[in-house]
């Protein structure tokens, strides 16, 4: 019995018993049979309709295959892998007619061929064209910690978009193929519109998006000492198919994101006063934090600064006291400012101290004085109280008097000039602001 040739085809995105357009939309193509062995037995160039018609194939054998590539191999030689075009997959192979048909879907698009002693006339190979990958570049300026940025030409991006040869515009499904260099910022997309990365929101390597919507698709940026967020992606058409190479989209700017706070607490004290308290693990350009407080959580005023550590990966912690926190709740926040002046604000966190009674209180330094100042130390007065600091005999007469003002926070630390010709004796310091009055004795002598 003479040999047998095999007609065939290769047509767009064949899927399971279909029959769709048959074409080699002008590209090079042959096909290919090969023996048990991977022996090339014969080949012949794809026509531009997309058929093909393979001669002297054997008959009654089996363990046979067939491929597309881009590769003419000579007869007799060793047979090349499937291969297509730039931006084409393979879809499915399809060997018989409809009810007796078999179909493969594999990798390489090879079918298996049995030869009987006839023709054979029934094998398709299919395959969709994707689009070409694009890259997206923007320079930003850099962020501050925690911000949410929206990829998309609202926001002053650009939308992720595609349009597939045979499924037109952005029809499938985006899939985010890598997220390597993401730089520990968080890719989200906001299904619920809160700008806020809620579970099940968070996208991670292989996250499938169906019913893609650019808007929704954000960065928080959380990487600290990150300089950029890069992911890559590709879209799925309706066959299923997606690009081998993914386009990639890339967010980068200038200076690294700089603090990573651990924790930030507020306690108050017997004595009325507030603990504030918050922990670094690492620092980048870190200047300094400015503590602020607020009767209603929304309008701040500073009440005083702590200097940063500038850059280090070490744990630092951080302490400073409210002296004079306001009654009833007061809430706090950090904002910590880096060395090129952008800052970030840190949680806000609050306590109440309402029904504590605070009392004023004077310390003298020291009680028994010979040189010819004395340093005294004023705590929970009135804010920025004006006050007076006076020194009286046991008579109650004013040997001096000084006026002076305390900080934010009700407190002062001065020192208090004594005449050099007051005599030997005890003395009263007396401190006054307001309705607050506090005396103290002290005992003065020149030997």
């Amino acid at each position: 019995t003479p040999p047998r040739n095999l007609s065939a085809s290769v047509q767009i995105g064949l899927t399971t018993y279909s029959a769709e357009p048959q074409t080699s939309y002008g590209q090079t193509l042959y096909s290919i049979i090969a023996d048990t062995t991977g022996m090339v037995l014969s080949t012949s160039p794809v026509a531009v309709d997309g058929s093909f018609s393979l001669g002297s194939v054997p008959v009654s054998t089996s363990g046979m295959t067939v491929r597309v590539s881009t590769i003419n191999p000579p007869r007799g030689t060793q047979v090349p892998p499937s291969s297509w075009p730039a931006n084409w997959v393979g879809t499915l192979g399809q060997y018989g007619n409809f009810n007796n048909a078999r179909v493969y879907n594999n990798p390489n698009e090879l079918i298996p061929v049995k030869t009987g002693v006839t023709n054979i006339n029934s094998l398709n190979i299919g395959f969709d064209r994707l689009a070409a990958p694009v890259s997206q570049i923007f320079n930003i300026s850099k962020p501050t910690r925690n911000a949410i940025q929206t990829l998309s030409s609202s926001a002053g991006l650009a939308n992720i978009t595609w349009t597939d040869p045979e499924d037109g515009a952005n029809v499938g499904s985006l899939v985010i193929k890598d997220m390597s260099k993401i730089g520990g910022n968080i890719l989200f997309y906001d299904i619920n519109s809160n700008n806020t990365p809620d579970a099940g929101e968070i996208l991670a390597a292989n996250s499938t998006i169906s019913n893609f919507v650019p808007a929704l698709l954000k960065v928080k940026f959380t990487g600290l000492g990150s300089t950029s967020a890069i992911f890559s992606y590709v879209y799925m058409d309706l066959a299923g198919k997606t690009n081998a190479v993914g386009s990639t989209y890339t967010l980068s700017w200038v200076g690294a994101l700089p603090v990573e706070l651990v924790s930030f607490t507020a306690t108050p004290t017997s004595e009325g006063k507030v603990n504030l308290d918050w922990t670094t693990a690492t620092e980048i350009d870190n200047d300094h934090f400015e503590v602020e407080r607020s009767d209603d959580a929304v309008n701040f005023a500073n009440i005083g600064n702590v200097k940063g550590n500038g850059t280090t990966t070490q744990t630092i912690n951080y302490h400073t006291v409210d002296h004079n926190p306001l009654n009833g709740t007061s809430y706090y926040r950090l904002k910590q400012v880096d060395m090129d002046g952008k800052y970030a604000y840190s949680h806000i966190v609050s306590v109440n101290i309402e029904g504590v009674i605070v009392s004023p209180s004077i310390k003298v330094f020291p009680t028994f004085i010979t040189t010819a100042n004395v340093h005294i130390v004023a705590e929970n007065l009135s804010a920025n109280a004006s006050i007076m600091l006076t020194i009286l005999d046991l008579n109650g007469r004013i040997i001096t008097q000084q006026q002076i003002a305390a900080d934010m926070g009700g407190n002062g630390d001065f020192n208090l000039d004594i005449p050099s010709e007051i005599p030997t004796g005890t003395y009263i310091v007396n401190c006054a602001a307001g309705s607050q009055n506090v005396s103290t004795k002290i005992v003065y002598s020149t030997k």
